[in-house]
């Protein structure tokens, strides 16, 4: 259960898809982040950053790379989160600091003038937005999605605190410590945050199944009212639930891309 597979596994999963996709260490302070790499032969085309949920690792969203739409109209890079993968496993990040590793990953990579868009799905859509709210001056545009942004309504399972408490910790993988630690302090690290949404300045689209019974639904009322309606665009996905970037990949990927198109225009300053 640690969620994660090696460098090796995950560039012959990898390279069924994409022929040059490659595994890199940042260090940045105390954290070291694995993220893969994929570099279009058109070095012009926009950087795509894949960002995944709890628990999790970059493996979670290697089958965007099955979608032509993704790999023949971006770079492509996916991350395993701190905490998560072989980023420092089982060391616990807050929000701001993952949103603050990843801007500064980025930025490590991209080009000048490369157009940047971001997507997260749950918790790794938490972080996308934080991203967002922080202005980088790279980022196009943002895809979230079933994004955990509601601190009012933050769904809670039983079983969760097998790894959050002290007394059985011990019997659960690092991963699902790290995401138990998550869990119990994400409502709070939101409220800390959300005075920050209003700072968005580019723009935002918000996909979410309204039969999602791990990320409420409400959660898409929640952006509609917090988030700036100029930047915000949100997507109902009819009867579908939390997992519908690993159900419908393909489909999820078309309606991003579709999104981004209008978005591909280098910024002027």
């Amino acid at each position: 259960m640690t969620f994660r597979k090696s460098d090796d596994a995950t560039i012959k999963e990898a390279k069924k898809y994409v022929p040059d996709m490659k595994v890199f260490y940042f260090k940045q302070e105390s954290f070291t982040t694995r993220y893969f790499y994929y570099e279009h032969a058109n070095k012009d085309l926009p950087l795509l950053v894949l960002i995944h949920g709890a628990p999790g690792s970059s493996s979670a969203l290697l089958n965007f790379l099955k979608c032509k739409v993704i790999t023949e109209n971006y770079s492509v890079l996916i991350l395993d989160r701190m905490g998560y993968g072989y980023s420092d496993y089982g060391q616990f990040a807050s929000i701001q600091k993952q949103s603050e590793n990843t801007i500064s990953l980025i930025n490590s990579l991209v080009k000048k003038d490369q157009a940047v868009f971001i997507a997260g799905h749950s918790f790794g859509g938490t972080v996308a937005a934080c991203i967002s709210s922080m202005q980088p001056s790279f980022l196009h545009a943002t895809a979230l999605m079933a994004p955990a942004l509601d601190p009012d309504n933050e769904k809670y399972f039983w079983f969760g605190k097998i790894a959050y408490w002290k007394a059985t910790r011990w019997m659960v993988s690092a991963a699902l410590r790290v995401a138990a630690d998550e869990k119990y302090t994400h409502a709070e690290e939101l409220k800390l945050i959300e005075p920050n949404w209003e700072k968005i300045s580019s723009p935002i689209l918000h996909i979410h199944g309204d039969k999602d019974n791990i990320v409420p639904f409400v959660n898409l009322n929640y952006t509609q009212s917090k988030f700036p309606k100029a930047f915000l665009k949100p997507y109902i996905w009819k009867d579908m639930n939390h997992f519908f970037p690993f159900m419908e990949t393909q489909q999820t990927a078309e309606i991003m891309h579709q999104y981004f198109t209008l978005y591909m225009e280098v910024k002027k300053e």
